[in-house]
């Protein structure tokens, strides 16, 4: 029995120590590796003269990879055909046909973020490798800045090309061949070539979408310059505005901010066109419709007194009776009518129904049978809605003293909120003011509108056009409900 009682024992011992064991947590890892690679060495060794180089080996410190290539290493002068590049373990070898290399040329070869380590990604972030086929080395630099040109402001997206022509080279080349240099500017919109040799160069900047280095397509970015540049002679730093063609030249020339066709009185935009911009979906098998209309209680303010009421249907329009549209506001207890304009707008699915609103009051819009018929001569249904519009409390107001420079029918006010265009207008005097703003983050520019059509437009590189220069107030006013803003511009450029 003593035998026996030990090797019950013994088995529940077993079975508890098998069951901690499966219990056990395995050791988390360490912290996560955020140091790029460390070159160690190359061979042949960096800024060499006299020297064809068309096999470099870089040796780094860990295992690395090699990422994009053909988009983030660079040659200048530009080679004929790309150099070719494999990791193996933690040695880089880059190759080049010797027969692509010029007599008494600089080249300079930039890694971008091609190498990077292999377990977490961390790119090599190290110096040009460089080295000359002649006696020399060309040292001269261009350098500069790009502008996105609809902004005013510097570029922030990074990665845009810079491509230098031979001065000769008419405006067209950039969508002809590749450049001789290239360099990729920064997230501030800077960018620098070096190495050059003495002589003139055409510059070009290029924000493309098939990375073959020429300016072919409608929706990539281009900027250029007036004139030709000489590194050691000519006023550095160039400023290039970048800026998207107009594809279709018979129509007006307007860029992507264009604006809404309805405008108010005020000259800010229809309202109707930024609310109603994306219609609700709407099962066409049926007529329908629905109101973009607040109901939930007639104690919260809702409507927006600046935006009409938009009713959206399922299908289009042929007809609709305005007889059968009513519209009140309680006044005291008593309901009065009040008159509205009626616009559909071209796809005959979006009514909008714009009163001179009240504030802070209750309405009432009736939509009463037959009101709308569609293409198939289906009648609409009635409805009932209860809402109340919003107090003037609820907006803000902006006071906005421009410099006296900027005041005549060839400069242009222009306002976005929430980065859509609703004021544009030509500066008549030195102080504007506006009312009856929702909250919102709000951004102004000035326009030199050099052309005259009342709105800003963009360059055109056959044509040599620049696009206009646009003057833009850096600081975003955060407008809230019952607040008041001035803004001077003048104080807010003599800070630059």
């Amino acid at each position: 029995m003593h035998k026996s009682l030990i090797s019950i024992l013994s088995i529940f011992f077993l079975l508890a120590l098998l069951g901690g064991c499966a219990n056990i947590i395995p050791p988390t890892g360490g912290k996560t590796d955020t140091t790029a690679p460390q070159l160690l060495t190359t061979k042949p060794n960096d800024s060499l003269l006299n020297t064809r180089v068309n096999r470099i080996e870089m040796r780094f410190n860990e295992y690395v990879s090699i990422g994009d290539a053909a988009k983030e290493i660079t040659v200048s002068p530009i080679l004929a055909q790309n150099p070719s590049i494999i990791a193996i373990g933690k040695t880089v070898i880059l190759k080049i046909e010797d027969s692509l290399l010029q007599k008494n040329t600089t080249y300079t070869l930039s890694f971008g973020k091609a190498i990077k380590d292999l377990h977490e990604g961390n790119p090599y972030s190290g110096p040009s490798f460089v080295f000359s086929t002649g006696a020399w080395f060309d040292s001269l630099t261009i350098k500069g800045k790009i502008f996105d040109a609809a902004k005013g402001s510097l570029d922030s997206t990074g990665g845009v090309k810079v491509l230098l022509y031979d001065a000769t080279d008419s405006l067209d080349v950039v969508s002809k061949k590749k450049p001789l240099y290239l360099s990729l500017a920064n997230n501030k919109g800077e960018f620098s070539l070096k190495g050059l040799p003495d002589r003139t160069f055409r510059i070009f900047a290029l924000k493309e979408t098939n990375d073959n280095l020429r300016f072919d397509t409608d929706d990539e970015y281009v900027a250029f310059s007036d004139q030709v540049y000489q590194p050691n002679k000519d006023t550095l730093p160039i400023s290039l505005s970048l800026f998207k063609e107009i594809p279709d030249t018979s129509r007006p020339k307007k860029d992507s901010t264009q604006l809404p066709e309805q405008k108010r009185k005020s000259k800010m935009l229809a309202t109707e066109n930024r609310k109603a911009s994306a219609m609700p979906s709407l099962d066409a098998k049926t007529f329908s419709y629905t109101a973009l209309i607040d109901t939930t209680a007639i104690t919260k303010r809702s409507q927006d007194i600046t935006e009409p009421i938009v009713v959206f249907f399922s299908r289009p329009l042929d007809t609709f009776n305005a007889d059968r549209i009513a519209l009140s506001f309680d006044s005291s207890g008593i309901e009065i009518e009040t008159k509205f304009k009626i616009r559909l707008d071209s796809s005959r699915r979006k009514l909008s129904i714009l009163p001179n609103w009240r504030y802070n009051s209750v309405y009432t819009v009736r939509l009463l049978k037959g009101f709308a018929r569609d293409i198939n001569q289906e009648s609409s249904m009635p409805s009932k809605y209860i809402f109340r519009t919003k107090s003037d409390e609820d907006y803000g107001k902006l006071d906005i003293n421009v410099p006296k420079k900027y005041v005549g029918k060839n400069y242009l006010l222009q306002i976005k909120k929430d980065n859509e265009t609703f004021y544009l207008d030509s500066i008549s005097r030195p102080n504007v003011k506006l009312k009856l703003l929702a909250p919102g983050a709000y951004n102004l520019m000035i326009i030199k509108d050099e052309n005259g059509d009342g709105e800003w437009t963009t360059g055109e590189l056959k044509s040599n056009r620049q696009p206009e220069t646009v003057y833009p107030y850096t600081n975003t006013i955060i407008m809230k409900s019952g607040w008041e803003h001035v803004v001077d511009i003048e104080k807010e450029q003599q800070k630059k």
